[in-house]
């Protein structure tokens, strides 16, 4: 499919993935990354081998990677970012000035948590249609930069959102171009508010590690025992954290139901999203606990770092940076412009914040004053609108 070039932004799992699924859907693929020389230097002549848990492979070699904003962006017409929430604005700092004057540009996020529909109006010239994806086409773990990375369960479908008020032609078009590029269904939400609302990794990994180290956690002063997997070590208590994030959570999703009148159908309880999801990868799905320490896609540690024979907290990790500032903390400013009480986000956010680097800012940062953003009424002050905030 020559007539699509398609502009990755980042070098990472998500990166790799995408730019091998994307070329083996016939497009042109240009990888912008900082890391050039760590992406081509061990790169086989068959380009990047894409590992999928069924035992197939894929190897896919990108066209261009270059780490110049200008030489990236330059010809494509779809221009994706796969980098953590935190850096999402420092990237679309340095494509911006390169995208003005242009028909018709797709610039999305996989996946676009974090408020990357008002950061993306904010940062960009208004020629560019804002989309995101609810979720990863597929989990990616164990990579090796410009070798390989493995592949695990994915979707059926790609469902996506695109920033309130994009006209439907033009959605169309999105549709269009993204079925093509991950050979799948692509399932269009109501609104933005349905990514940004989902149930993902903040309202799972921050209460966790909340358990863990914050004022009641084991590990509060000292130094860890062992290195801990997230979902397998999870204690009780620290499932009943998550629960109550989960219900504060949905609590939220409700009020924004009611007073923007959007459905959010594809916003479920999380228990439902995982058996969805997972289906066979769980073990045990009595309960959230056992679903999370039973299920066999669910992947990584808790971020530690070696310091002479001790283990400690690794606070350079995107879990206190993006999981905290752009997730926790853009649920409970929802929280507060709906007029919602969630106790316990609101507490998690607070300590939170202490381990978050401030450098990065935060989603909030990217939010018009209440009753302002988008042109719409804010649903705070009792109008109805599915622009929201």
């Amino acid at each position: 499919m020559s007539d699509i070039h398609v502009c990755i932004c980042g070098g990472g799992r998500i990166g790799h993935l995408s730019a091998v699924l994307f070329k083996g859907s016939g497009a042109r693929v240009t990888v912008l990354t900082s890391d050039v020389v760590g992406m081509t230097n061990r790169m086989p002549c068959a380009g990047i081998c894409a590992a999928f848990s069924d035992g197939t492979q894929m190897f896919q070699r990108p066209d261009t990677i270059t780490s110049e904003a200008r030489q990236g962006v330059l010809g494509a017409n779809i221009i994706a970012l796969t980098v953590p929430a935190h850096v999402r604005p420092s990237v679309l700092r340095a494509i911006a000035p390169y995208l003005h004057g242009r028909r018709r540009l797709y610039v999305g996020s996989i996946p676009g948590n974090g408020g990357f529909d008002w950061m993306a109006r904010r940062l960009l010239p208004d020629n560019c249609i804002i989309f995101g994806l609810r979720d990863t086409p597929n989990n990616a773990y164990n990579l090796r930069r410009g070798v390989r990375v493995d592949v695990g369960i994915g979707s059926e479908t790609i469902e996506v959102a695109y920033a309130d008020g994009t006209p439907t032609t033009e959605q169309d078009i999105g549709d269009h171009l993204l079925s093509v590029l991950f050979a799948r269904p692509i399932v269009r939400l109501e609104s933005f508010l349905e990514v940004t609302l989902s149930l993902g990794n903040p309202i799972l990994h921050v209460p966790a590690l909340y358990s863990l180290i914050g004022p009641a956690g084991p590990f509060k002063t000292s130094a860890f025992p062992k290195r801990l997997h997230w979902w397998h070590d999870l204690s009780i208590a620290g499932a009943r954290y998550i629960e109550q994030c989960v219900a504060e959570q949905l609590l939220l999703v409700d009020a924004y139901r009611s007073r923007t009148g959007a459905r959010l159908r594809s916003v479920k309880d999380i228990t439902v999203s995982m058996r969805e999801r997972y289906g066979g990868q769980i073990g045990d799905s009595s309960t959230l606990y056992s679903m999370l320490r039973t299920n066999k896609a669910l992947k990584g540690m808790v971020p530690l770092k070696r310091e002479g024979s001790h283990l400690l907290l690794d606070q350079t990790n995107r879990i206190f940076t993006e999981d905290t500032q752009f997730g926790i903390r853009i649920l409970r400013e929802l929280a507060d412009r709906a007029g919602i009480t969630v106790a316990l986000i609101e507490e998690i956010d607070d300590w939170s914040r202490e381990l978050a680097d401030p450098t990065f800012g935060s989603a909030v940062d990217y939010l018009e004053p209440p009753g302002t953003f988008a042109g719409a009424t804010d649903p705070s002050q009792g109008g109805v609108s599915s622009s929201v905030v």
